[in-house]
Protein backbone atom coordinates (compact mmCIF):
# COMPACT_ATOMS: atom_id res chain seq x y z
CA UNK A 1 0.00 0.00 0.00
CA UNK A 2 1.39 3.58 -1.07
CA UNK A 3 1.54 6.09 1.87
CA UNK A 4 1.32 9.90 1.51
CA UNK A 5 2.74 12.56 3.45
CA UNK A 6 1.85 15.04 1.48
CA UNK A 7 -0.29 18.14 2.44
CA UNK A 8 -3.95 16.29 2.44
CA UNK A 9 -6.98 18.07 1.00
CA UNK A 10 -11.03 17.73 0.54
CA UNK A 11 -11.86 17.08 -3.22
CA UNK A 12 -15.23 17.09 -4.45
CA UNK A 13 -17.13 17.49 -7.89
CA UNK A 14 -19.47 16.06 -10.26
CA UNK A 15 -19.75 12.70 -12.71
CA UNK A 16 -21.42 12.67 -15.74
CA UNK A 17 -21.65 11.10 -18.93
CA UNK A 18 -20.45 12.38 -22.12
CA UNK A 19 -24.14 13.82 -22.65
CA UNK A 20 -24.04 15.75 -19.23
CA UNK A 21 -26.33 13.32 -17.21
CA UNK A 22 -25.63 12.63 -13.57
CA UNK A 23 -24.21 8.93 -12.98
CA UNK A 24 -24.81 7.97 -9.67
CA UNK A 25 -22.90 4.73 -8.08
CA UNK A 26 -19.56 5.94 -9.80
CA UNK A 27 -16.96 4.11 -7.78
CA UNK A 28 -14.11 7.21 -7.11
CA UNK A 29 -10.71 5.80 -5.36
CA UNK A 30 -7.31 6.93 -4.66
CA UNK A 31 -5.52 4.69 -6.55
CA UNK A 32 -2.35 2.73 -4.55
CA UNK A 33 -5.11 2.86 -1.56
CA UNK A 34 -8.19 1.29 -0.14
CA UNK A 35 -9.85 4.99 0.83
CA UNK A 36 -12.67 6.25 -1.50
CA UNK A 37 -16.32 6.81 -1.97
CA UNK A 38 -19.20 6.70 -4.56
CA UNK A 39 -21.46 9.65 -6.17
CA UNK A 40 -24.64 10.34 -4.69
CA UNK A 41 -28.17 10.05 -6.77
CA UNK A 42 -27.04 13.99 -8.66
CA UNK A 43 -23.56 12.40 -9.37
CA UNK A 44 -22.15 14.15 -6.78
CA UNK A 45 -18.75 13.73 -4.29
CA UNK A 46 -16.85 14.21 -1.67
CA UNK A 47 -13.82 12.72 -0.51
CA UNK A 48 -11.77 13.73 2.26
CA UNK A 49 -7.81 13.53 3.27
CA UNK A 50 -6.73 13.59 -0.22
CA UNK A 51 -3.16 14.12 -0.67
CA UNK A 52 -2.14 16.95 -3.45
CA UNK A 53 0.14 14.09 -5.03
CA UNK A 54 -2.26 11.28 -5.20
CA UNK A 55 -4.81 10.30 -8.68
CA UNK A 56 -8.47 9.78 -8.32
CA UNK A 57 -9.81 6.88 -10.19
CA UNK A 58 -13.06 6.83 -11.78
CA UNK A 59 -14.82 3.54 -12.22
CA UNK A 60 -18.43 2.57 -13.73
CA UNK A 61 -19.82 -0.59 -15.00
CA UNK A 62 -19.84 -0.50 -19.06
CA UNK A 63 -17.66 3.07 -18.98
CA UNK A 64 -14.05 3.46 -19.66
CA UNK A 65 -12.22 4.13 -16.39
CA UNK A 66 -10.72 7.48 -15.65
CA UNK A 67 -7.69 8.45 -13.41
CA UNK A 68 -7.08 12.25 -12.58
CA UNK A 69 -4.09 13.57 -10.67
CA UNK A 70 -4.86 16.03 -8.04
CA UNK A 71 -2.64 18.68 -7.86
CA UNK A 72 -3.98 21.14 -5.63
CA UNK A 73 -7.12 21.17 -7.15
CA UNK A 74 -10.13 20.99 -4.52
CA UNK A 75 -12.93 20.16 -7.26
CA UNK A 76 -12.69 17.43 -10.36
CA UNK A 77 -15.95 16.84 -12.57
CA UNK A 78 -15.34 13.86 -14.93
CA UNK A 79 -17.36 12.83 -17.78
CA UNK A 80 -17.04 8.90 -18.11
CA UNK A 81 -17.56 7.68 -21.68
CA UNK A 82 -19.27 4.66 -23.05
CA UNK A 83 -17.06 1.25 -23.02
CA UNK A 84 -17.82 -0.77 -26.52
CA UNK A 85 -17.67 -4.68 -24.71
CA UNK A 86 -19.76 -7.45 -25.98
CA UNK A 87 -19.23 -6.94 -29.96
CA UNK A 88 -18.27 -10.37 -30.35
CA UNK A 89 -21.47 -10.67 -28.93
CA UNK A 90 -23.96 -9.56 -31.63
CA UNK A 91 -25.22 -11.61 -34.24
CA UNK A 92 -26.90 -10.98 -37.35
CA UNK A 93 -30.58 -12.32 -37.55
CA UNK A 94 -32.14 -11.21 -41.12
CA UNK A 95 -32.10 -8.59 -42.98
CA UNK A 96 -28.45 -7.38 -41.83
CA UNK A 97 -30.53 -6.79 -38.46
CA UNK A 98 -27.96 -7.11 -35.34
CA UNK A 99 -28.87 -8.22 -32.20
CA UNK A 100 -27.07 -9.35 -28.61
CA UNK A 101 -27.67 -12.83 -28.30
CA UNK A 102 -28.59 -12.57 -24.86
CA UNK A 103 -31.55 -10.87 -26.18
CA UNK A 104 -32.96 -13.98 -28.64
CA UNK A 105 -35.37 -16.49 -28.01
CA UNK A 106 -34.05 -19.05 -29.80
CA UNK A 107 -30.81 -20.74 -30.72
CA UNK A 108 -27.82 -19.47 -32.97
CA UNK A 109 -24.25 -20.21 -33.53
CA UNK A 110 -21.67 -17.31 -34.82
CA UNK A 111 -18.72 -18.73 -36.89
CA UNK A 112 -15.84 -16.00 -37.29
CA UNK A 113 -13.62 -15.84 -40.61
CA UNK A 114 -10.79 -17.28 -38.57
CA UNK A 115 -12.43 -20.71 -38.45
CA UNK A 116 -13.40 -21.02 -42.21
CA UNK A 117 -10.12 -19.75 -43.50
CA UNK A 118 -8.05 -22.16 -40.57
CA UNK A 119 -7.36 -25.86 -42.42
CA UNK A 120 -10.09 -24.88 -45.09
CA UNK A 121 -11.28 -27.43 -47.20
CA UNK A 122 -12.42 -26.41 -51.10
CA UNK A 123 -15.97 -26.45 -49.82
CA UNK A 124 -16.15 -23.84 -46.86
CA UNK A 125 -19.20 -25.53 -44.59
CA UNK A 126 -16.60 -28.82 -44.39
CA UNK A 127 -14.17 -27.00 -42.97
CA UNK A 128 -17.05 -26.92 -40.03
CA UNK A 129 -17.70 -30.17 -39.77
CA UNK A 130 -18.00 -31.15 -35.83
CA UNK A 131 -17.37 -27.55 -34.98
CA UNK A 132 -20.97 -26.06 -34.75
CA UNK A 133 -23.56 -27.44 -31.93
CA UNK A 134 -26.88 -29.38 -33.65
CA UNK A 135 -24.91 -28.90 -36.91
CA UNK A 136 -23.87 -32.27 -38.88
CA UNK A 137 -21.79 -31.52 -41.69
CA UNK A 138 -20.40 -33.82 -43.83
CA UNK A 139 -18.64 -34.33 -47.26
CA UNK A 140 -19.44 -36.76 -50.16
CA UNK A 141 -17.34 -39.09 -51.62
CA UNK A 142 -17.48 -37.25 -55.12
CA UNK A 143 -13.72 -35.38 -54.97
CA UNK A 144 -12.70 -32.38 -53.05
CA UNK A 145 -15.20 -30.01 -55.07
CA UNK A 146 -18.16 -32.04 -54.40
CA UNK A 147 -21.48 -31.03 -52.08
CA UNK A 148 -21.45 -30.45 -48.50
CA UNK A 149 -24.53 -32.09 -46.80
CA UNK A 150 -25.64 -30.19 -44.37
CA UNK A 151 -28.50 -30.93 -41.72
CA UNK A 152 -29.52 -28.25 -39.02
CA UNK A 153 -31.36 -30.37 -36.04
CA UNK A 154 -31.23 -33.25 -38.08
CA UNK A 155 -34.15 -34.44 -41.35
CA UNK A 156 -37.60 -32.70 -40.55
CA UNK A 157 -39.45 -34.45 -43.62
CA UNK A 158 -38.91 -38.09 -44.78
CA UNK A 159 -39.82 -36.70 -48.74
CA UNK A 160 -38.20 -33.77 -49.94
CA UNK A 161 -35.40 -31.06 -49.02
CA UNK A 162 -34.27 -31.10 -45.90
CA UNK A 163 -31.05 -28.48 -46.66
CA UNK A 164 -31.12 -25.07 -44.65
CA UNK A 165 -31.28 -21.74 -46.74
CA UNK A 166 -28.42 -19.98 -47.61
CA UNK A 167 -28.33 -15.75 -47.38
CA UNK A 168 -25.43 -13.89 -48.28
CA UNK A 169 -25.88 -10.24 -47.58
CA UNK A 170 -29.88 -10.99 -47.00
CA UNK A 171 -29.89 -12.17 -50.51
CA UNK A 172 -31.13 -16.04 -50.56
CA UNK A 173 -29.19 -17.95 -52.90
CA UNK A 174 -29.91 -21.31 -55.21
CA UNK A 175 -27.72 -24.13 -53.48
CA UNK A 176 -29.02 -26.31 -55.44
CA UNK A 177 -26.78 -29.32 -56.59
CA UNK A 178 -24.97 -28.37 -59.79
CA UNK A 179 -25.58 -32.26 -61.08
CA UNK A 180 -28.83 -32.07 -60.30
CA UNK A 181 -31.59 -34.40 -62.16
CA UNK A 182 -33.13 -31.73 -64.81
CA UNK A 183 -36.40 -33.26 -64.41
CA UNK A 184 -37.40 -32.50 -61.14
CA UNK A 185 -36.95 -28.55 -60.99
CA UNK A 186 -34.12 -29.19 -58.05
CA UNK A 187 -36.65 -29.55 -55.93
CA UNK A 188 -35.12 -31.73 -53.99
CA UNK A 189 -31.19 -31.06 -54.52
CA UNK A 190 -30.60 -34.26 -55.20
CA UNK A 191 -27.95 -35.76 -57.44
CA UNK A 192 -29.98 -37.19 -60.62
CA UNK A 193 -29.17 -39.91 -63.47
CA UNK A 194 -27.98 -37.62 -66.67
CA UNK A 195 -28.18 -39.29 -70.14
CA UNK A 196 -26.24 -42.59 -70.65
CA UNK A 197 -26.35 -43.22 -66.92
CA UNK A 198 -24.05 -40.77 -65.56
CA UNK A 199 -23.95 -39.55 -62.72
CA UNK A 200 -22.20 -35.90 -62.01
CA UNK A 201 -22.02 -34.01 -58.38
CA UNK A 202 -21.11 -30.77 -59.63
CA UNK A 203 -20.33 -29.12 -56.34
CA UNK A 204 -23.12 -26.57 -54.80
CA UNK A 205 -23.67 -22.99 -54.39
CA UNK A 206 -21.51 -22.68 -51.55
CA UNK A 207 -19.06 -24.46 -53.29
CA UNK A 208 -18.41 -21.37 -55.34
CA UNK A 209 -17.72 -18.84 -52.26
CA UNK A 210 -14.44 -17.69 -51.42
CA UNK A 211 -13.66 -18.29 -47.86
CA UNK A 212 -11.15 -15.37 -47.89
CA UNK A 213 -14.24 -12.88 -48.26
CA UNK A 214 -16.57 -14.16 -45.84
CA UNK A 215 -16.90 -11.71 -42.79
CA UNK A 216 -18.72 -14.13 -40.39
CA UNK A 217 -21.48 -16.44 -40.32
CA UNK A 218 -24.55 -17.16 -38.36
CA UNK A 219 -26.57 -20.30 -37.98
CA UNK A 220 -30.08 -19.94 -37.03
CA UNK A 221 -31.60 -22.83 -35.91
CA UNK A 222 -35.41 -23.81 -35.61
CA UNK A 223 -38.56 -22.25 -36.64
CA UNK A 224 -38.87 -19.78 -34.54
CA UNK A 225 -35.24 -18.25 -35.75
CA UNK A 226 -35.96 -18.60 -39.45
CA UNK A 227 -39.52 -17.80 -39.19
CA UNK A 228 -39.26 -14.09 -41.40
CA UNK A 229 -37.60 -16.30 -44.39
CA UNK A 230 -40.76 -18.39 -44.12
CA UNK A 231 -41.88 -22.01 -45.69
CA UNK A 232 -37.91 -22.03 -47.38
CA UNK A 233 -36.01 -21.77 -43.80
CA UNK A 234 -38.10 -24.67 -42.39
CA UNK A 235 -34.84 -26.55 -41.89
CA UNK A 236 -32.92 -23.27 -40.86
CA UNK A 237 -31.04 -20.09 -42.42
CA UNK A 238 -27.51 -19.92 -42.59
CA UNK A 239 -26.66 -16.61 -43.04
CA UNK A 240 -23.22 -15.15 -44.42
CA UNK A 241 -22.07 -11.25 -44.40
CA UNK A 242 -18.92 -10.60 -46.86
CA UNK A 243 -16.07 -8.56 -46.11
CA UNK A 244 -16.50 -4.65 -47.11
CA UNK A 245 -13.50 -2.26 -47.43
CA UNK A 246 -13.71 -1.39 -43.89
CA UNK A 247 -13.06 2.20 -41.93
CA UNK A 248 -9.16 2.35 -42.32
CA UNK A 249 -6.98 4.38 -44.97
CA UNK A 250 -4.99 3.21 -47.90
CA UNK A 251 -5.45 -0.12 -48.85
CA UNK A 252 -5.39 -3.55 -46.82
CA UNK A 253 -3.45 -6.52 -48.08
CA UNK A 254 -4.27 -10.33 -46.89
CA UNK A 255 -2.06 -13.03 -47.74
CA UNK A 256 -2.85 -16.32 -47.49
CA UNK A 257 -1.51 -19.93 -49.55
CA UNK A 258 -3.07 -23.70 -49.05
CA UNK A 259 -1.82 -26.61 -50.92
CA UNK A 260 -4.14 -29.90 -50.82
CA UNK A 261 -2.97 -33.15 -52.77
CA UNK A 262 -5.14 -35.58 -53.02
CA UNK A 263 -4.56 -38.90 -54.66
CA UNK A 264 -7.83 -40.52 -56.05
CA UNK A 265 -8.00 -44.55 -55.96
CA UNK A 266 -9.56 -46.10 -58.87
CA UNK A 267 -10.96 -49.83 -58.47
CA UNK A 268 -13.20 -50.21 -61.12
CA UNK A 269 -13.40 -53.84 -61.92
CA UNK A 270 -13.66 -54.32 -65.48
CA UNK A 271 -14.78 -57.33 -67.55
CA UNK A 272 -13.40 -59.08 -70.21
CA UNK A 273 -15.58 -62.03 -70.89
CA UNK A 274 -18.29 -60.44 -72.39
CA UNK A 275 -18.85 -58.38 -76.12
CA UNK A 276 -20.64 -55.60 -77.04
CA UNK A 277 -24.90 -56.20 -77.24
CA UNK A 278 -28.18 -56.49 -75.60
CA UNK A 279 -29.01 -59.41 -73.74
CA UNK A 280 -26.63 -62.15 -74.48
CA UNK A 281 -27.05 -61.43 -78.22
CA UNK A 282 -24.38 -59.59 -80.54
CA UNK A 283 -25.33 -56.39 -82.43
CA UNK A 284 -26.89 -56.87 -85.40
CA UNK A 285 -26.46 -53.01 -85.96
CA UNK A 286 -24.19 -50.35 -85.28
CA UNK A 287 -26.79 -48.56 -82.88
CA UNK A 288 -28.50 -50.65 -80.85
CA UNK A 289 -31.93 -49.32 -80.13
CA UNK A 290 -33.42 -51.18 -77.29
CA UNK A 291 -31.84 -48.91 -74.24
CA UNK A 292 -30.93 -51.96 -72.58
CA UNK A 293 -27.35 -51.68 -73.23
CA UNK A 294 -26.26 -55.08 -71.63
CA UNK A 295 -23.54 -56.95 -72.48
CA UNK A 296 -23.51 -59.08 -75.77
CA UNK A 297 -22.49 -63.27 -76.17
CA UNK A 298 -19.66 -64.59 -74.44
CA UNK A 299 -16.22 -64.05 -76.29
CA UNK A 300 -15.05 -67.32 -78.20
CA UNK A 301 -11.40 -68.50 -78.96
CA UNK A 302 -10.23 -66.69 -81.50
CA UNK A 303 -12.44 -63.70 -81.59
CA UNK A 304 -10.92 -60.03 -82.20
Amino acid sequence: MQVYSQAQQTVSGKVTDVSGQPMPGVSIIIKGTTQGTVTNAEGNYTLSNVPSSATLNFTFVGMLSQEVPVGNQTTINVALKEEAIGLDEVVVTALGIQKSSKSLGYATSKVTSEQLTVNRTPNLMNALSGKIAGVSISSLGTGPNGTSKIRIRGQSSISGQNNPLIVINGVPIDNTNFGTNPNNAGSDSSVGVRGGGITADGGDGLSSINPDDIENMTILKGAAASALYGSRAKDGVIMITTKTKGTHKGIGVTYNINYTNEAPIDYTDYQYEYGQGEQGVRPTSKDPTSGQWSFGEKFQPGMG
